[in-house]
């Protein structure tokens, strides 16, 4: 239907038609009984898609909630073990400044999608070629320190590529399981820690390895890490599949509604 308007629509910055252009567009008319069939054929698939959308909601709290317990302490694992030491982040981190050779992919650091090939992105970014030499090389298991660290946290890469030397790349010096700090650095409970030892810096500027530094980071015992970063990657997981169940019903409710809406599958009342 929306092709059909678009098709006798003018205007290229702003699309307008006419009553006289409306009246033209034809469009199809099957037999009252059949719409009400068609309508609740279509009703039932957006009943299934709104139960996904309570489940992923009912999961993404849950994921936070364990996240607030675990990561903090609040909530220990059973066996009961001593208390979370707390250390400074300079204490299990350090600052990385491998300059690139340029022989390296450029990455993205992204707050939705993690850190990422820049060449896998939609849209185009451009950079400075002549300058790629002085990005810094991020490496698998290497977190950076963003732009954006303020409001999201700091990124984790699985991938080996550069960034831009504006940002800061930290790598552990202890001990640590990736996926406890890939999810801590994710939390409520850093970003509130980062804001108040950042406190004055404005938006936009980034944040120095020696501020992080000085913010204490829960360090558990290395096991108890392990357990809370596998359940957390289990919630994570059951999310993404909640999701992509969600993304395949989605499809197939667009094209049934193609197919019917159109005439080209006719129902029974």
């Amino acid at each position: 239907m929306i092709r059909r308007i678009l098709a006798v629509a003018k205007g290229s910055t702003f699309h307008e038609i006419t009553l006289g252009d409306l009246r033209q567009i034809e469009i199809p008319c099957p037999p009252l009984p059949e719409q009400r069939k068609i309508a609740d054929i279509l009703t039932t698939w957006d009943e299934a898609l709104t139960q996904l959308d309570a489940l992923i909601e009912a999961q993404e709290r849950r994921k936070k909630a364990l996240m607030q317990q675990l990561l903090t302490g609040r909530r220990r694992l059973k066996p009961h073990g001593v208390s979370i030491k707390h250390l400074k982040a300079s204490e299990i981190f350090t600052n990385r400044s491998e300059r690139n050779t340029g022989a390296l992919p450029v990455l993205s650091v992204t707050q939705d999608q993690g850190i990422v090939l820049r060449s896998s992105l939609e849209r185009r970014i451009a950079h400075d070629e002549d300058n790629i030499n002085t990005y810094k090389v991020v490496r698998a298991g290497d977190y950076v320190i963003s732009l954006r660290s303020f409001q999201g946290g700091l990124e984790y890469s699985e991938v080996t590529g550069a960034v831009s030397p504006a940002y800061h790349v930290i790598r552990p010096i202890k001990e640590i399981d990736q996926s406890f700090y890939r999810h801590y650095f994710k939390s409520t409970d850093f970003i509130s820690r980062l804001a108040i030892a950042t406190i004055g810096i404005r938006d936009g500027k980034q944040i120095s390895f020696t501020d992080f530094g000085f913010i204490k980071l829960p360090y558990p015992a290395i096991e108890d890490q392990k357990r809370i970063g596998a359940i957390l990657d289990t919630a994570d997981q059951q999310l993404t599949l909640f999701r992509a169940q969600r993304s395949a019903l989605d499809q197939q409710k667009r094209g049934l509604m193609q197919r019917l809406l159109t005439g080209q599958i006719r129902v029974r009342p």
